[in-house]
């Protein structure tokens, strides 16, 4: 919680907050839009991809800030590029996750025939956020190895496995709407273990110096 409270203080200092906003607006509406026009489609977890988008930039942010000399030859700048970071996303993974379980809750309380369909989806939808976790770890060392996350989650992740997450999910937690939540207590758990995967990431590649490329142009010659 420490870290939590510390890295929001921090926002107000970070580069490009008005930009960034406009950028989360952008993908939360975006996201809305798409989750209740994609119904039943494969559109719906791109909005879903783009919800979750949202609770990237607020570690994008604080990563702004070891730009600065003064964060560099901070006693913070180890918590600023590892634990609260990851602390930051995988708080705000977690309200967008659980706002997309309970959605799903909902359209199966009104229809238990898409129980095993919503249980295939939330399954992936928890894969997709531990990757973008593992990926805000390193992208800001690794910039370019980075995109190869990025490229699955859009180009792989939606077209592939969903019959077969579902089928799973359902001989392990059961069928019907019992079934959907213990699948979603499951992704829950996976999406903090995203977090944790997060944040040792990062201390594996803390020592490694900021990539430019992961900046926005104005920082980069501050790098």
């Amino acid at each position: 919680m420490n870290n939590f409270r510390f890295g929001l203080k921090s926002l107000r200092y970070a580069y490009g907050i008005k930009t960034n906003l406009i950028l989360l607006l952008v993908f939360l509406i975006t996201g809305i839009a798409g989750t209740f026009l994609g119904i039943g489609t494969s559109m719906d977890l791109y909005a879903n991809f783009m919800l979750m988008c949202t609770a990237m930039i607020p570690a994008q942010l604080i990563f702004s800030l070891s730009a600065s000399n003064m964060v560099q030859a901070s006693p913070f700048r180890k918590r600023l590029q590892t634990s609260i970071p990851a602390v930051l996303t995988c708080g705000n993974m977690m309200v967008v996750y659980l706002i997309m379980a309970g959605y799903r809750l909902v359209r199966v309380w009104g229809d238990p025939s898409l129980a095993g369909a919503m249980s295939g989806e939330l399954a992936i939808i928890a894969g997709m956020m531990i990757l973008i976790m593992i990926y805000v770890g390193i992208a800001y060392k690794y910039f370019f190895v980075s995109i190869f996350f990025i490229a699955f989650m859009v180009l792989i992740m939606p077209y592939g496995g969903q019959e077969e997450s579902a089928a799973l999910c359902m001989r392990l937690f059961g069928q019907g709407i019992n079934g959907l939540a213990l699948t979603a207590l499951a992704g829950a758990g996976i999406v903090a273990l995203g977090g944790l995967l997060q944040y040792l990431v990062s201390l594996l590649v803390y020592r490694v110096p900021m990539a430019k490329m992961a900046q926005a142009a104005p920082l980069r010659r501050e790098l």
